[in-house]
């Protein structure tokens, strides 16, 4: 890479758009400067950098990055100066490293060594230590040797900086991509010391902060203030659907809708004229809104709930938003917690009852199990579960319908729309986890009313 090219790579990283940033130094980038969405904020106080020369370290560091929203400095210094480097020098890295100023730093080292390498040490000294943390990462096959990790623990601390305990990954010569970056994403969830630093927070969950809005169609709201919140689940079995990776994602402050909005709150929209009615010809439609005014109103489509939030002045929530209401900085499964609530205790949730109690033919739940329901047949009036809202005070993110949301900036989808959160009608613990997420569907024409399909606005 040419000098005036090298020279850019500052100015890109600090104006690429997704959230979780690449910085490849093998790749540069040029032109004018994009602006950074408010609500997809990268932290670029956490930096890995990757000394990779087969490319395998190089993928373990890119997750890193991906999941925590921080700059990726990658360079390929042969371990034989006899062999041709295969992408960019460590001479080419140390301006764009120098200018950083990170809290938390990823030094990873290649396959062939069994620690640091000198290029790795060469660069950790191009950046002022003084607080910051720093966490060496490899992909070995035959170990590491102690001398030379605690070698880089003296230079780290010497310097002002705290050594931290390293991550390993074991990895077979067979080991795909996919595989390799699944890995990662266990070995940093598995350190929640890691996890707690890259969130920047002494105190993940404020509390909650509910006010009545001045415009009482809007009701309560609960302020959630700007902050970080992981988005995605660890694996397949963990979430319903296209689920997303582990990913770090910040918001702007945002004030969202305590409860799910009612029928009677919908109802008033269809009589000013703004929302379409609900599709009452339909007999699941009518038998969930036969209980009244109180409880959230059922077979709302996604364009029809879009048009109530814009008659109140609000929008529908995007997913981070959804999901930073639900649990803030944490990676609690659920809004209550990580536990599914017990069968025998008080439910947190709308949950599905058995067919002896629920709406006839519909109830997965098996007659002669233990499962004490919640009462409701069908749907609750909002806000009947205390022990089920969110650490900032939200009602019903899981159970009584399903909630639209758009995917929202920096996500693979960004203009995707989605529905959220556990239904009247579910019984397993996967349906009500907060990562959990459905695209919509397609197939189903918007006036057959979706009997699941709720929603919420925000602002």
């Amino acid at each position: 890479m040419a000098d005036g090219c090298a020279r850019t790579i500052p100015f890109v990283a600090a104006t690429l758009l997704v959230p979780s940033v690449l910085l490849v130094v093998a790749c540069c980038r040029s032109g004018p400067p994009s602006r950074l969405p408010s609500h997809v904020v990268r932290d670029g106080s956490i930096v890995v950098v990757t000394h990779s020369f087969t490319g395998r370290t190089a993928i373990a560091g890119d997750e890193l990055g991906r999941m925590l929203g921080g700059t990726v400095l990658t360079f390929t210094d042969p371990p034989d100066p006899g062999i041709p480097p295969q992408g960019e020098l460590l001479s080419n890295v140390e301006d764009v490293l120098s200018a950083l100023s990170p809290r938390l730093l990823f030094i990873g080292f290649p396959v062939w060594e069994k620690g640091p390498t000198p290029q790795s040490l060469e660069a950790l000294r191009q950046v002022p230590l003084s607080g910051v943390t720093v966490v060496p990462f490899y992909t070995y096959f035959h170990g590491v040797e102690p001398a030379r990790m605690d070698e880089l623990a003296a230079l780290v601390r010497e310097r002002g900086g705290t050594p931290a305990d390293p991550i390993a990954f074991l990895v077979p010569v067979l080991l795909d991509e996919a595989e390799l970056r699944a890995r990662a994403q266990q070995a940093v969830l598995a350190r929640p010391d890691l996890l707690r630093l890259a969130v920047g927070l002494e105190n993940p969950v404020p509390g909650e902060s509910v006010v009545s809005s001045s415009d009482p169609r809007q009701g309560e709201l609960c302020k959630v203030p700007a902050g970080p919140v992981w988005l995605g689940d660890a694996g397949p079995l963990d979430a319903l659907g296209p689920y997303l990776p582990p990913r770090l994602f910040r918001t702007d402050a945002f004030s969202i809708q305590r409860g799910e909005v009612t029928l009677g709150q919908y109802n008033a929209c269809v009589a000013d004229g703004a929302c379409p009615k609900i599709a009452l010809d339909r007999e699941m439609c009518r038998l969930l809104a036969e209980p009244g005014d109180a409880v959230p109103a059922p077979c709302i489509w996604h364009d029809a709930a879009k048009a109530y939030c814009e008659w109140v002045g609000m929008r529908l929530p995007t997913e981070a938003e959804w999901v930073r209401a639900g649990r803030g900085a944490t990676l609690e499964r659920f809004p209550w917690g990580s536990e599914f609530p017990r069968p025998t205790g008080l439910p947190a949730a709308n949950l599905a009852e058995k067919p002896s109690v629920g709406v006839p033919g519909y109830s997965p739940v098996p007659e002669n199990s233990l499962w004490t329901g919640d009462g409701f047949p069908a749907l609750a009036p909002g806000c009947s579960f205390p022990n089920g809202r969110s650490p900032f005070g939200v009602c019903d993110l899981a159970g009584n319908l399903a909630e639209w949301v758009t995917a929202g900036p920096g996500t693979p989808d960004p203009e995707a729309i989605l529905f959220k959160g556990g239904t009247w009608l579910d019984y397993d613990p996967v349906g009500f986890r907060l990562a959990a997420r459905r695209l919509l569907p397609t197939d189903i024409p918007p006036d057959r009313g979706c009997y699941l399909c709720g929603f919420r606005c925000a602002r």
